[in-house]
C-alpha cells in the first residue's frame, strides 16, 4: 500500500522546507562570520519590551521604566508569548516568526497566482522567487515587523484587486496594519481608488461602512491601549527618528526620493521592473493602479519625513512583495504566453526562442546571485551588531554596578543583556531628550543633571568634544566590515569637559 500526500500538502511541505533552507543558509552565514543574531539593534528593543511585558506586565524597557518606544505592538505581543512559554528563547522566537511569515507569503503567492490563471508550475516558480528575494529573507531574520507589514499590505491589495472585495476583511486588515506600522493608513489610498470604481452610490456607501467600522474599532483600541500603557496615544519612535535624521531632509526632494526608491530595486526588483509595468498595462484592471499609487505614496512619505535608506532601505522594504508580484508574475506570463513563442510552437522563430531562453536563465542567475550577495550582507550586518552592541552590553552587565545609569544612543542590546538603568539618548525610551537629541551641549547638560557616569557610544556620534574628557573603559572591535567602515563601540567613564577646556 503506497502512501502519497495530496498535492496541496506536498506544496505546503515543499515550500516550508524551501523557506527553511533559505533562512537557514543566512543564519549559517552569520554564524560563520561571527555569531548568529540580529542585523540591527532595534530588534533587541522589541525583544526587551516583549520580555518585560511577559515577566512583569509593564510596557517598557524595564519594570520601573514604562515607555512608548515600541512602534509595533502587534509584533511585540506574540514575542511576549514566546518569552512567557520559552524564557530562554532569545532571538529564536523572532527567527521562527520570520520563517513562518516567509513561508506563508510564498504559499499565499502561489494560491493567488493560481487563482489568477497561472499554472501550478508557474505559481511554484513565483513562490520560490519570493523565498529567494534577499531583502525578504533579510527582513524575516531581522527581528523586526518589516516582513509582517509587507505581507499584510500585499494581502490587502490582493483583496482590493478582486471583482467583489470583502470590505469587512479589508477593514480588519487595515486596522491590524496600524498595530504593525502607523503608516499603514496610507493603504487607504488604494482603498479609496478601488471604491471610486464602484458604479453605484449605495455599493460605495456599503463599502465605506463595512471597511470603516472594523478600522475605527481597531484604531480606538490602539489609542486606548497606548494611553493605558504609557499615557501617550502614539509611540514616540516616529518623532524621535524624524528629529534624529532632520539633517537628511535638507537635500533636494527628488534626490531624497530616489535615495529611498533605489534600495528595494537592488536585486530581483530591478530585473522584473519592466515586466511589472508591462503586467499593469497589459493585464491590470483599472483599479490595479491603486497599488502603484500606494508604492509611490509609501516612498514619498519617507522621502519627505524620514529619508533614511540605511539597512538596505528597511523602511521601504514592505513595497517589495507588491513589486515582485507584478514584476515576476508579468515576467512569467510573458514567458508563457505573451512573449516570443518556444521553438516547438513556431519552429522558424529561432530568435524568439533565444530571447526567451536567455531571459529565463538570466532571471534564475539574477535571483540566485542576489540571494548569495544578500547572504553576505546579512552576515556582515549581524557580525557588526553582535561584535559591537551585543558584546559591549554583555561587558557592561559584568563590569558596571547594577545601580548605575548607562547612557547610550543604541539601547536595544544594552537593555536586553544588561540590567542597569538605561538613559536613551535617541529618545525612544526617554522622550524628554527629543527636542535636543542632536545638540551635544544640551545632551551633556542633561546627562550631568542626571549624574550619569557611564556612556556607551560610537566615538564620532556627537563629535570629539562630547567624550574628550572621558576615560575609555572598554572598546569593542567591530566585525563584518572593513575597519574604515565599521567604527569601534566604546564604554566611557563619562565626565563633561569644563568650559574653555580647549
Amino acid at each position: 500500500m503506497s502512501f502519497r500526500l495530496p498535492i496541496r500538502h506536498r506544496l505546503l511541505l515543499g515550500m516550508t522546507l524551501a523557506a527553511m533552507l533559505s533562512v537557514g543558509a543566512y543564519l549559517w552565514a552569520a554564524h560563520r562570520e561571527y555569531r548568529a543574531g540580529f542585523p540591527l539593534d532595534d530588534a533587541w528593543i522589541y525583544q526587551t519590551f516583549a520580555r518585560t511585558w511577559a515577566t512583569t506586565g509593564t510596557w517598557g524597557l524595564r519594570a520601573d521604566q514604562p515607555a512608548a518606544g515600541a512602534t509595533a505592538p502587534l509584533w511585540v505581543l506574540p514575542m511576549a508569548l514566546v518569552h512567557k512559554l520559552w524564557p530562554d528563547a532569545g532571538p529564536v522566537g523572532a527567527w521562527l516568526m520570520g520563517l513562518g511569515l516567509l513561508a506563508a507569503m510564498a504559499l499565499l503567492v502561489m494560491r493567488e497566482a493560481q487563482r489568477d490563471g497561472l499554472s501550478l508550475g508557474a505559481s511554484t516558480a513565483l513562490g520560490l522567487i519570493f523565498l529567494l528575494e534577499w531583502h525578504l529573507v533579510w527582513a524575516a531574520l531581522s527581528g523586526m515587523e518589516t516582513l509582517a507589514f509587507g505581507l499584510l499590505a500585499w494581502w490587502v491589495l490582493r483583496h482590493l484587486d478582486r471583482e467583489h472585495p470583502s470590505w469587512g476583511k479589508v477593514g480588519w486588515l487595515l486596522g491590524l496594519g496600524v498595530w504593525l506600522r502607523p503608516e499603514a493608513v496610507l493603504l487607504l489610498l488604494p482603498w479609496a481608488w478601488r471604491v471610486g470604481w464602484i458604479p453605484r452610490f449605495r455599493e460605495r456607501l456599503r463599502a465605506f461602512l463595512a471597511t470603516g467600522f472594523p478600522l475605527l474599532v481597531l484604531l480606538v483600541l490602539y489609542v486606548t491601549v497606548q494611553l493605558l500603557l504609557t499615557g501617550h496615544p502614539w509611540p514616540n519612535t516616529g518623532q524621535a527618528k524624524v528629529m534624529e535624521y532632520a539633517a537628511w531632509r535638507e537635500g533636494p526632494f527628488l534626490v531624497r526620493w530616489l535615495r529611498m526608491a533605489l534600495p528595494p530595486l537592488i536585486g530581483p526588483g530591478l530585473l522584473f521592473l519592466p515586466w511589472g509595468l508591462y503586467g499593469l498595462v497589459r493585464h491590470g484592471r483599472a483599479w490595479a493602479w491603486g497599488e502603484a499609487l500606494w508604492v509611490l505614496a509609501h516612498i514619498t512619505a519617507y522621502a519627505w519625513r524620514l529619508p533614511a535608506p540605511y539597512q538596505h532601505g528597511r523602511y521601504v522594504m514592505p513595497i517589495i512583495p507588491v513589486l515582485l508580484w507584478w514584476g515576476a508574475r508579468g515576467f512569467i506570463r510573458w514567458q508563457q504566453a505573451d512573449g516570443p513563442k518556444a521553438s516547438g510552437a513556431n519552429p522558424d522563430d529561432r530568435w524568439g526562442w533565444r530571447v526567451q531562453t536567455f531571459t529565463r536563465f538570466l532571471a534564475v542567475f539574477w535571483v540566485l546571485g542576489f540571494w548569495f550577495l544578500g547572504m553576505r550582507a546579512y552576515a556582515a550586518d549581524t557580525a557588526f551588531i553582535e561584535s559591537t552592541l551585543v558584546d559591549t552590553a554583555r561587558w557592561v552587565a559584568r563590569h558596571i554596578p547594577s545601580n548605575e545609569e548607562i547612557a547610550a544612543h543604541d539601547i536595544g542590546a544594552l537593555g536586553y543583556f544588561a540590567s542597569q538603568p538605561v538613559v536613551d539618548l535617541a529618545g525612544l525610551v526617554n522622550p524628554e531628550v527629543i527636542p535636543f537629541l542632536r545638540d551635544p551641549v544640551r545632551l551633556a547638560a542633561y546627562l550631568e543633571s542626571r549624574k550619569v557616569r557611564y556612556l556607551v557610544l560610537f566615538p564620532d556620534w556627537y563629535g570629539p568634544d562630547f567624550v574628550y574628557c572621558s576615560a575609555v573603559l572598554h572598546r569593542a572591535r567591530a566585525r563584518g566590515y572593513p575597519p574604515e567602515q565599521a567604527p569601534d563601540l566604546v564604554v566611557y567613564r563619562w565626565r563633561p569637559c569644563p568650559p574653555g577646556h580647549r
